[in-house]
């Protein structure tokens, strides 16, 4: 009985001991262990408070809390949890929730303690749906992450309870799988968007033992969550979030451990976790097992480790056996690390946790159990070791954030400054480059080699604010052939940084020979009196960056001899034609420091110039640059543009100088003819040619395929592209026949025993994609006969199901358009081929015992339905009514009847079984009609 005459007024000490003294009389109360404290008995206090709160009203209430002294930010936490109560039953909406939500974790508690705590579904009535929806999401995330038990009493209620949101009700569904219920599980995961049941039909598949199968659902699940709802952290609790982590391992193939490493940091919400957290162990292990970290075997073997982290331990103790074998000062006690993980799970009836610790300890101990288990289906550990050291010569991931190195340079190649600059990698892409110091620079312990060589010209200062400073030559012959530097006037499209020689060119002139230095800066560089010497002692070299137009730097170095090369020669040194005969030891002299290009005076040991054009191809985003040059002296000889320049070369190769004669006019008749097949002006030869999309550089690179016998195709290391063009010959087609359909296997054979699948052919084609990527920097492409061949096939074929199938009348079509592939029909199928071959030729008559004369249309119709009854094949007549289908029909059975012996069999609805023995007794009299 609820007692209200104390309510009006304020609560008074006499008011407030005399409410002690009866409910203490009462035996409600119980000691709070604290003098003057005491609390209602559990066992009684919520069906107390809820007959408390049915008769007397929420403001009361309220008023009465506020008469005991309570503030704001009271220091009382009964009176806080008190007025958080109310508050939800007054209807106090978003601006609460928000309030507590951002209050300390003290106050979260008192939150916990209001609602969460001895949870009661009868508490949801008093609540408004913003309250209850989170209510109820708070209620049983404790149950799943923390194992309180609370709300389990009241599943059925909220099992029932349509008001819930989708995301509460599959909370409800992992409680119930966890619990063993998986039938009333998949009830509560089903939503109208289709969200969250795949993730449940996962758990249950990797729960039964089908690993594969189980981690290829929840990849697919995830992705599919994330392209709705932007987020990539599956919607599941810790509980049956690492289901799938474990489903991966149990493969141990490298890839799918990666994927597990990368889910599991992503689950942890943070990009380093700490390996002695949840997730952080089972990052931890994937990186011991990838030789990323070194063993810790600390991680796994806390004593004060319970719940889900005692069963991450067991289960990633069993995946490391080999390792913890090889530490044998590491005692385990699993025994007691499944006590200490089931004894929370047992808690909440999480029969399929107590299941996996009590498998986990059987396998460890080498004890049978009926239950699958992850680590008995993965790969041996040293197949594992060799796929990961394999892995090792694949391109490295790419990370998150990286470095970009920023030129400025004076107009006539000074160079200015070198800065770094860092991009960070968002969702859509990587953003735009922010300064960076140097000191970040060398703070950083995980950076990429290609950086890391910068690091060598970064060098402390003594004294001073600055700190570092850097070594501008030197760090510029280190980013000679990295792939992110830019100049200052475009710093988000990088160029190629690489290493040239200067040049000497002699040539006649009326009074003898001019001999000129290049680039033409460089004379004025070396003669200036402030020459700049950008390294660290007078030594050092002179450096001179020239830009070749669109995305090249060509950094040239001047040694101390070339430097006392050029100050004696200047721009231009004339000598007189008696001088002709010291020119070729000069020149043989000179050739150890230049490039050198004459017209007539050759110098050095002749050969014969290479037969070949090069073409220089470097990937840029989507699409490829290409720059074509001459090479006459071969890969490692200087480089011009085809047909411009002096006829005669010479250099130093080894120790030898060798000397070679261009032919111009052959250089410039097959750059034309390249380009005119490339479709770009000859003129874009002195520069890189861009072809921006993917198709314009697979096109281009197809085209090039032509031309193998006359150019070479220069790659960046790592970096080649492959453009296959199969003939129509490369198409395999097997065809075979089924019950009631055609059986359609093939693909193009591309490498010896590989073949790509007629499937993704098909479905390439039909998109418009005229390439097909076979493999990194491998494509094959779909033109010409075969484009179309595999166009026409897409026509008859349905690639809808898991295979491709045809109907049987389109056999014949599938003969004509295997000519001239690799096809492949089996027995049955040529037995009905020349079955419709046949029929083709038959001219059937309508059979003389038909009391009817057939329309012209109904003449062909029976004659088509004859042929396809020769063939061995059925048919759908879809004329509309009263056109005479029955007849036909019946025409086809009188002329059946004369070769067929046996029944023929009407299947058709009650409402025309009369109408078929009418017309059969009318129209066919010879035929007996049963019913």
């Amino acid at each position: 009985m609820i007692r209200s005459d104390i309510l009006p007024g304020s609560i008074t000490k006499a008011k407030s001991d005399a409410a002690w003294v009866e409910l203490s009389n009462a035996g409600l109360l119980v000691d709070y262990g604290q003098e003057g404290y005491a609390k209602i008995d559990g066992s009684l206090g919520n069906d107390l408070y809820f007959e408390l709160v049915d008769t007397v009203h929420y403001s009361k209430l309220a008023n009465v809390l506020e008469s005991a002294g309570y503030r704001v930010y009271a220091l009382d936490s009964f009176l806080e949890v008190g007025r958080m109560r109310l508050a939800a039953m007054q209807g106090q909406g978003r601006g609460i929730i928000r309030q507590y939500y951002s209050k300390r974790v003290q106050e979260s508690d008192q939150f916990w303690e209001a609602f969460v705590d001895r949870f009661d579904a009868r508490l949801l009535e008093h609540l408004i749906p913003e309250w209850r929806g989170w209510v109820v999401d708070e209620a049983l995330a404790s149950c799943l992450s923390a194992f309180d038990a609370s709300v389990l009493d009241s599943l059925d209620v909220l099992i029932n309870d349509d008001s819930l949101s989708d995301e509460s009700r599959f909370a409800l569904a992992q409680i119930l799988f966890l619990r063993g219920d998986e039938p009333r599980a998949r009830v509560c995961a089903d939503d109208a968007r289709g969200l969250f049941a795949p993730f449940l039909d996962a758990l249950i598949q990797i729960r039964t033992g089908q690993f594969d199968l189980g981690a290829k659902t929840f990849g697919e699940a995830l992705a599919r969550y994330a392209k709705v709802t932007r987020s990539r952290i599956a919607p599941l609790a810790p509980s049956t979030q690492f289901w799938y982590p474990m489903a991966l391992l149990a493969s141990g193939n490298v890839s799918d451990l990666e994927r597990a490493a990368r889910y599991c940091v992503t689950s942890s919400r943070s990009k380093n976790p700490s390996r002695f957290t949840f997730f952080g162990k089972w990052v931890h292990a994937i990186r011991v097992r990838l030789g990323q970290e070194g063993f810790d075997p600390n991680v796994f073997t806390r004593a004060n480790a319970v719940g889900l982290d005692a069963l991450a331990d067991l289960l990633l103790v069993n995946w490391l056996a080999p390792e913890f074998q090889s530490t044998s000062s590491v005692e385990l006690t699993l025994d007691a690390v499944r006590d200490r993980a089931a004894w929370f799970f047992a808690q909440c009836g999480f029969t399929r946790l107590v299941e996996l610790a009590d498998v986990a300890l059987a396998h460890a101990t080498q004890q049978d159990h009926p239950s699958p288990f992850f680590v008995g289906s993965q790969l041996p550990h040293w197949r594992l070791v060799l796929d990961s050291l394999r892995s090792l010569d694949d391109e490295i991931q790419e990370r998150e954030s990286r470095y970009i190195w920023v030129i400025d340079r004076a107009q006539d190649g000074n160079l200015r400054a070198i800065e770094p600059f860092a991009q960070t990698k968002g969702v859509r892409g990587w953003g735009k480059p922010k300064g960076v110091t140097l000191a970040r620079l060398v703070a950083d312990s995980d950076l990429p080699g290609e950086d890391a060589r910068v690091l060598r010209s970064i060098h402390k200062v003594d004294g001073g604010r600055r700190g570092y400073e850097l070594d501008l030559g030197a760090a510029m012959m280190s980013l000679i052939g990295h792939p992110r530097v830019a100049l200052r006037t475009d710093p988000e499209r990088f160029i190629e940084v690489s290493e040239g020689r200067p040049e000497v060119t002699v040539s006649r002139s009326e009074d003898g020979f001019e001999v000129g230095v290049g680039p033409a800066p460089l004379a004025d560089l070396v003669n200036q009196s402030n020459a700049l010497f950008w390294g660290r002692s007078t030594t050092s070299q002179v450096l001179l960056a020239v830009f070749e137009p669109p995305a090249r730097l060509v950094v040239i170095r001047l040694t101390k001899a070339q430097r006392q090369a050029i100050q004696l020669m200047g721009k231009r040194l004339q000598l007189p034609r008696e001088a002709v005969g010291d020119i070729d030891s000069t020149l043989a002299a000179l050739s150890a420091h230049f490039e050198i290009q004459s017209d007539e005076v050759v110098a050095g040991r002749l050969v014969d110039a290479a037969s070949k054009l090069r073409c220089e191809l470097r990937p840029r985003n989507d699409g490829v640059t290409m720059r074509l040059v001459s090479a006459p002296l071969g890969a490692d000889g200087p480089r011009f543009v085809p047909g411009v320049g002096r006829a005669k070369v010479v250099t130093r190769v080894g120790s030898e100088t060798v000397a070679t004669t261009r032919d111009l006019d052959w250089e410039t008749d097959l750059s034309t003819r390249i380009t005119g097949a490339l479709g770009v002006a000859n003129t874009e030869l002195a520069t890189e040619i861009e072809f921006e999309t993917a198709d314009e550089a697979l096109d281009a690179l197809e085209t090039l395929n032509a031309f193998l016998d006359e150019v070479e195709l220069d790659w960046p290391k790592g970096k080649a592209i492959q453009v296959l063009s199969p003939g129509l010959r490369a198409l395999r087609v097997t065809v075979a026949s089924q019950r009631d359909w055609l059986a359609v296997k093939g693909g193009v054979e591309f490498e010896e025993d590989k073949v790509i699948a007629l499937k993704e052919l098909i479905n390439a084609a039909a998109q418009g994609s005229k390439f097909v990527t076979l493999k990194e920097g491998q494509y094959l492409a779909l033109t010409g006969a075969l484009r179309e061949r595999i166009l026409e096939l897409g026509a008859v074929i349905d690639d809808s199901g898991k295979e491709i199938r045809a109907s049987k009348l389109a056999v014949g079509s599938l003969l004509d358009l295997s000519e001239g592939t690799q096809a492949t029909f089996d027995a049955s199928s040529m037995a009905l081929i020349e079955r419709l071959q046949r029929s083709e030729q038959l001219v059937p008559m309508v059979p003389p015992t038909l009391e009817a004369e057939l329309r012209p249309y109904q003449r062909e119709g029976f004659v088509w339905a004859m042929r396809l009854a020769e063939s061995g094949l059925g048919a759908c007549l879809a004329d509309d009514m009263g056109l005479g289908k029955t007849l036909q029909a019946l025409a086809v059975a009188l002329a059946r009847s004369r070769t067929e012996t046996g029944p023929i069999l009407v299947v058709c609805p009650t409402s025309v079984v009369d109408n078929w023995f009418k017309e059969t007794v009318r129209f066919a009299p010879t035929l007996n009609p049963v019913n």
